[in-house]
């Protein structure tokens, strides 16, 4: 679309759709992996629930991306919506930061409490006993969720 012209407005509008969109399924691709990280290294040592990690942040990256569309459709229209729409826009992305930051705090405490607590994890029975997680693992999965972060406080 944009090859022909680069000031196409479709493209134009179907790429900024896809930068607001995209990290946010990752994001959630984040969080269920990070559930299921709480179920199989210790449930004990998250301060939530498993199941409260895609329900609560999931639900506000959709609050944060009905925000954005809010504010963007606002500017879009111009006139005296063009400034408050801005505004809301950027409170939209205000939300996915915030809501990024109380995750990855969570993420650090569950990491810490784990590491913390990896003695008495092996002190439990076979059957309660931590599945073990590959560091190679970890350390992608802990890039993965920084780069996410970076790019959604950079914007």
């Amino acid at each position: 679309m944009m090859n022909g012209n680069p000031w196409n407005d479709v493209g134009f509008k179907l790429q900024i759709l896809c930068l607001i969109l995209a990290p946010s399924f990752l994001a959630a691709g984040i969080y269920f992996t990070l559930k299921h990280l709480v179920i199989n290294l210790g449930r004990a040592n998250s301060r939530i629930q498993p199941k409260f990690y895609t329900w609560t942040f999931i639900g506000c990256d959709a609050i944060s991306i009905v925000i954005q569309a809010i504010g963007g459709g606002m500017a879009a229209s111009g006139g005296s919506l063009a400034a408050p729409g801005g505004n809301i826009m950027t409170a939209g992305i205000a939300v996915q930061v915030a809501t990024m930051s109380l995750c990855v705090v969570l993420a650090i405490d569950f990491g810490l409490r784990t590491f913390r607590n990896r003695q008495k994890n092996y002190v439990l029975s076979a059957s309660n006993a931590p599945k073990p997680v590959s560091t190679h693992f970890l350390l992608c999965f802990t890039l993965s969720f920084a780069t996410i972060f970076v790019r959604c406080v950079y914007r």
